[in-house]
């Protein structure tokens, strides 16, 4: 869920009385597939005074309470979704909780009368959650993870033993940064990294370093000459076969023997394969520099609720060609916040233009090419330090809201990140503003158009 609906949540839950409480949430469906991810779209709490029984360890309700919200449910193919707190901080189910759920989930299937999976949840004073899902055979699994996309990403992980008992585990918050803990605890995350070259090979090759368990890379593009000097790994081999750069990307990291599962998709962004795969992840990584793809990220973290971390760099000549500014940003962008978009890192115009390049390059012809360098013809720049300063960047950012190292704990000073290395400026900036444009497609999940792009409809 999105930080907004958890902040929601607890306010509801634990209202100091020290009795359990209840929430419903309103949920779609991702459009991953593996795994299967349940989107809160919105809370609605169950109102103290319907309940006909609240204390430290049970609370009831009438089950007609639901009707209205079993409709709007049924209508809209929603997935339904129950919070209860535990104010004595009880990380398990109670066997109070495993009757009222027996229940609950048999009234839920017969009334709904579709395949899609509900849950049960228990939230405890900390924040921390554990669930189950209950299928339409009668049977529950317990839920793998749990996440909160917000400027503070958190997850919580269950894993289930030989002797069917529960181990609850978190990524982050309370475990030392930079160790062990940390890697171990990363290898339960997958990253999406969309852009494979200058500043995504070096991305890529630190989250594979530091332990991240899952890594899809997204990139059209195959190695040339031209650009050995800036993609890690690349070698003049690579160049003249015309390697795809997820593959030189994929390959040096199973090279690593650390056991990660890398995902290669040599295609464009602009994929429904690359985007359903991409959906699956728990964190994006944008390193690309067009418009279109970061419209398309900005499109991904409202609609499957993925926090992004999205690095570029710029260089600036003069009019005798000699460097005049270097610049790298660093944005962090989480659902139902700011986008990329609204922060003006790409106007709606920009990627009309490339989308213009893409599929009818004879009309864009008529337009001014974007080069690496502005205000000079470098077909290939030297700019692999000014690459691995701003990956590095990146990648530290996330680690900063996963593990707080920061002595400014004041995540939201830090939706972006700006240096200027030819003045040596470091700055940082703030946005509070939702935009209203990605806000719109708020955990609408897998719902077609996919992205509610009709670009990536399903084919027949």
């Amino acid at each position: 869920m999105a930080e907004k609906e958890q902040m929601e949540l607890m306010a509801h839950l634990f209202p100091g009385d020290s009795k359990e409480s209840a929430a419903i949430g309103l949920c779609s469906l991702g459009a991953s597939k593996n795994p299967v991810r349940v989107l809160v779209k919105e809370i609605v709490p169950v109102p103290v005074e319907v309940c006909t029984l609240r204390t430290p360890v049970a609370i009831q309700w009438p089950f007609e309470w639901l009707d209205p919200l079993l409709s709007r449910a049924a209508a809209a193919g929603l997935s339904v979704v129950k919070f209860h707190c535990h104010p004595g901080n009880q990380a398990y189910f109670s066997e109070i909780d495993d009757v009222g759920d027996d229940i609950f989930f048999e009234n839920l299937h017969g009334y709904l009368d579709n395949d899609a999976p509900h849950a049960s949840v228990v939230v405890m004073p900390s924040g921390q959650m554990l669930g189950r899902v209950g299928l339409p055979d009668g049977s529950q699994r317990a839920i793998a993870q749990i996440g909160i996309a917000g400027r503070q990403p958190q997850f919580w992980w269950c894993d289930t033993q030989s002797d069917s008992s529960t181990t609850l585990g978190t990524v982050g918050r309370h475990s030392r940064g930079f160790g062990q803990e940390m890697r171990s605890e990363l290898r339960r995350l997958s990253i999406g990294i969309v852009g494979v070259s200058g500043t995504g090979s070096i991305v890529a090759e630190q989250c594979a370093r530091l332990g991240f368990g899952r890594i899809i890379l997204v990139d059209p593009q195959r190695v040339e000459t031209r650009n050995l000097d800036r993609i890690v790994s690349a070698n003049a081999a690579d160049a003249r076969a015309g390697t795809h750069k997820v593959v030189v990307a994929k390959r040096a990291i199973d090279a690593l023997g650390f056991g990660t599962e890398v995902v290669a998709i040599p295609a464009n962004i602009v994929d429904r394969d690359a985007v359903v795969a991409l959906a699956s992840c728990d964190v994006l990584g944008g390193c690309v520099d067009g418009a279109e793809g970061r419209a398309i990220l900005d499109r991904l973290v409202a609609s499957q609720l993925q926090p992004l971390v999205d690095v570029g760099v710029g260089a600036v000549a003069d009019d005798d060609g000699a460097i005049d500014q270097i610049d790298t940003a660093v944005n962090f962008v989480v659902p139902g916040g700011s986008s990329l978009l609204s922060r003006g890192v790409y106007t709606s115009e920009q990627v009309h233009a490339e989308n213009l390049a893409r599929v009818a390059p004879e009309e864009y012809a008529r337009q001014r090419a974007e080069k690496y360098i502005k205000g000079r013809d470098e077909e290939q720049p030297a700019v692999i330090s000014i690459n691995m300063i701003a990956a590095a960047s990146a990648v530290l950012e996330l680690i900063a809201r996963l593990y707080p190292f920061r002595h400014n704990t004041n995540l939201a000073a830090f939706d972006a990140v700006r240096m200027n290395l030819a003045e040596v400026e470091f700055t940082i900036e703030t946005y509070e503003k939702p935009c209203p444009v990605m806000g719109k497609l708020l955990a609408i999940g897998g719902r077609e158009p996919l992205l509610n792009m009709p670009q990536l409809s399903r084919k027949s």
